[in-house]
């Protein structure tokens, strides 16, 4: 490896993809949302790639999907008015599921992030594992006398309460939510903050993530960045995420 992630004063991590799967737990919110409103159900697959922009994106990417497929035989599809007693929600022009969701009523993707938010907080840790190496990772970086954070779009309620139940809230320094900061990923505010409050400069640090968003916010901080290869990279090859390397796991951090 070319670039030594080895030997930072501070690591920042994201936590969706790079150090907890919380794909199966994310999809089933997102899932019952999409019932609630008269939609068949997204395959986790799908909302792997939307996972790291947020509980609202994620809605609006499944609901453009939705539609766009509407018309096929795809299981992944809008159900027809009053099947299953669901109300439908109001109809959205079919679009590509290359393109933008921004068409989505934004009323409508309002709408069906609260039964999204009341499930993922009810079952936020149901599936969710952290990943191998996370937890000696974090226990060798700390016991050397690094500084520890999480950087994540999940709101800091959310973030919290996953990591409390996966018992990993005591290993981390400072803790940033998606509303912590003015601006979430990739907006560089984030990473400012967790530097504040841990006394590190962001020249001093090493940004772990999986995706575009980390690393586009790494990039407007001016911090290094380091990207693990089976995140939630939006369906982007990790070698093209602009990262300083790719690791082949936290492991390589130690």
């Amino acid at each position: 490896m070319a670039f030594d992630p080895r030997g930072f004063r501070g690591y920042l991590f994201d936590l969706d993809g790079t150090l907890i799967d919380t794909a199966p737990d994310i999809c089933a919110a997102v899932n019952h949302s999409l019932e609630q409103f008269g939609y068949g159900p997204a395959p986790e697959s799908m909302v792997r790639h939307w996972v790291g922009y947020g509980g609202k994106a994620c809605i609006e990417q499944a609901v453009a999907a939705a539609d766009a497929q509407a018309a096929g035989a795809s299981p992944f599809h809008r159900r027809p008015a009053g099947v299953d007693g669901h109300a439908p929600g109001p109809r959205q022009p079919a679009k590509s599921p290359a393109e933008s969701p921004t068409a989505v009523d934004p009323a409508l993707v309002d709408a069906m992030l609260e039964p999204f938010l009341d499930h993922y907080g009810a079952h936020i840790a149901d599936m969710s594992r952290p990943y191998p190496h996370t937890v000696a990772t974090l226990r060798n970086l700390s016991e050397r006398g690094a500084k520890l954070a999480v950087v994540t779009n999940k709101r800091i309620e959310l973030t919290r309460k996953l990591l409390d139940a996966l018992e990993l809230t005591p290993w981390f320094d400072v803790i940033v939510g998606g509303d912590t900061a003015a601006n979430p990923k990739p907006a560089p505010d984030p990473i400012y903050h967790a530097c504040h409050d841990i006394g590190l400069s962001p020249g001093e640090i090493l940004f772990v993530g999986d995706s575009e968003t980390d690393v586009n916010a790494s990039r407007a901080a001016g911090c290094r960045v380091v990207c693990v290869p089976d995140g939630y990279n939006h369906g982007i090859a990790p070698e093209r995420l602009g990262a300083d390397a790719i690791i082949g796991s936290l492991a390589d951090l130690i």
